[in-house]
């Protein structure tokens, strides 16, 4: 397997509810480092409804750990002590981020680094990207992505784009990354570039049925035109620089150095121990 396509894969996590046994995910996130902690990036729209409340209560979250079964945690167990969801502050912004708990020894994951990301100033239409996504339908022995291919196609006044590329239910939250560049994700260069965006929705078409008799609307017909919106990564980056984000990573930072140093003083006192002998 390539090298860099396996790396890719383990900062996919699936996101969903669970019945008993039974793992449902409905969407996709990925792993990604953000002003030094691990947090993972979604959709907004995963976990609110159409009122805007947070339903995010009884989510899941699926991913491979390194004894090889699926990993199914809770939104409570994994997101950072004391953390929160933050959103764009332009609530069309269709992107979500939390702070997790990563368990190195169990976890088989990897985070997406802060600066393995390009700007869509430095994009082109007709540049081919990947996503890699959920997909209902496909059997959950591990959580391993579909990946999609698609092309960029049109930049839009909102700082959109659209993909030429099918999206599908499932496939919401799911990293963009520039094909033409995933190498760098692999090299020691100091600023890769890789990821471009989230795709939030694919386009749907849709074509009424008129009623002759009447003139009236008897049904409507919706299909996929085979476009996806993606949200740049600028969008994800515009979230570091709010005072929220700043003070949860701060204080989150500060719980880490807090932890590194009561483990050095344990670690310290049984090498003492060690030292001392029995009267």
């Amino acid at each position: 397997m390539d090298p860099v396509i396996n790396t890719l894969k383990k900062t996919i996590y699936f996101i969903g509810k669970s019945n008993g046994n039974k793992m449902i995910p409905y969407a996709t996130g990925f792993l990604m480092g953000l002003g030094g902690v691990n947090h993972i990036v979604t959709a907004k729209h995963v976990i609110m409804d159409a009122n805007g409340k947070l339903q995010d209560k009884n989510l899941k979250f699926f991913f491979n750990g390194k004894n090889g079964k699926i990993i199914n945690r809770s939104i409570k167990d994994l997101k950072r002590s004391g953390a929160n969801w933050i959103f764009h502050d332009n609530k069309h912004v269709d992107i979500a981020i939390i702070p997790i708990n990563v368990h190195r020894s169990i976890d088989d994951v990897v985070a997406i680094p802060e600066r393995a990301t390009l700007k869509s100033n430095k994009l082109t239409e007709t540049e081919d990207v990947i996503f890699l996504s959920y997909q209902p339908g496909i059997s959950l022995e591990k959580v391993s992505p579909i990946i999609r291919r698609g092309m960029i196609s049109r930049f839009n006044h909102n700082n959109t784009f659209y993909i030429d590329g099918f999206a599908f239910p499932g496939n919401s939250g799911s990293p963009v990354l520039l094909k033409a560049r995933l190498t760098d994700i692999a090299s020691s260069k100091n600023n890769p570039a890789l990821l471009v965006g989230v795709i939030g929705a694919y386009i749907p078409y849709s074509e009424e049925a008129i009623s002759l008799q009447t003139g009236k609307t008897r049904v409507i017909f919706e299909d996929n035109t085979g476009l996806s919106i993606v949200w740049p990564i600028e969008k994800i980056l515009e979230l570091t620089l709010k005072k929220q984000f700043k003070l949860q990573v701060e204080m989150l930072l500060k719980q880490d150095q807090s932890s590194r140093t009561q483990n050095n003083i344990i670690s310290n006192n049984k090498s003492d121990e060690s030292k001392t002998k029995p009267v």
